[in-house]
This record gives structure tokens, C-alpha cells and sequence, in this order.
């Protein structure tokens, strides 16, 4: 079962999921679209275990590129 659903709206209503791009065992990826950023990719955690089990597996809570500076985080250089 995916985490978010295509049409839903998230933090806020500024981001509307499309559709789901891939499922790993801690995270599902999204394409989305922020309505002044466009097309990004947003990348959803499962819970794992306890918050300090999840930095302990996975390092950072969560590491961006470009310039969003919100805590969830957009990449949105093109071709990769």
C-alpha cells in the first residue's frame, strides 16, 4: 500500500502528488507538483521504529539539493 495517493495534496496544499516512481524499504519516491517550483520528485520516509532508530539506519533526517529549505526536501535538477 503506498504511502500517498495520486491527486492527494501535501504540506500545506503546495505540493499535489502525481504519481508513485519507486518503493524501497525505507522510502517511496513521488512525483510531484509545487505550484510555483513545478515537476520535483519528493522523497516519503516509512517509520522506522523509534526517530533515533531512523537517523541510526539512515544517517540525516533528510539531505536536499537546490533550494528548498523546508523539511521536505525537492530536487529538482533536471536529467538526473
Amino acid at each position: 500500500m503506498a504511502l500517498l495517493e495520486a491527486g492527494e495534496h501535501v504540506t500545506g496544499g503546495s505540493y499535489v502528488v502525481e504519481r508513485l516512481l519507486g518503493r524501497g524499504s525505507f522510502s517511496e519516491v513521488y512525483r510531484v507538483r509545487h505550484t510555483v517550483l513545478g515537476r520535483l520528485a519528493m522523497k516519503v520516509l516509512r517509520k522506522v521504529g523509534t526517530l533515533d532508530r531512523t537517523h541510526e539506519l539512515l544517517g540525516r533526517p533528510c539531505s536536499c539539493r537546490g533550494s528548498a529549505t523546508r523539511t521536505w526536501c525537492a530536487s529538482s535538477t533536471p536529467g538526473r
